[in-house]
């Protein structure tokens, strides 16, 4: 089995997000994946969404963050209804 090199120049955004989520810009494949933490799948995250390939990372920051606080949300409120019922 060939190593596999590691990315060096994909860039971590974690600011502004979640405990748990943030984007990973793999800027020489000109994408950018929002992912979050989860026990639930093989490597410990999950790839929630891609950026849109006609917008830049830096100006997608915002949608990614309003997706990320919404799952949050949800997810809360279906933990809530589910322990009250």
């Amino acid at each position: 089995m060939q190593n596999k090199k590691p990315r060096f120049n994909d860039r971590i955004i974690r600011e502004g997000f979640p405990d748990g989520w943030f984007i990973q810009d793999r800027i020489c494949q000109n994408e950018a994946l929002l992912c979050r933490k989860s026990d639930f799948s093989t490597g410990g995250l999950t790839c929630i969404c891609t950026r849109p390939r006609a917008m830049d990372t830096d100006d997608w920051v915002l949608h990614a963050q309003i997706i990320a606080f919404g799952f949050e949300a949800e997810n809360n409120r279906r933990i809530a209804q589910h322990q009250s019922s």
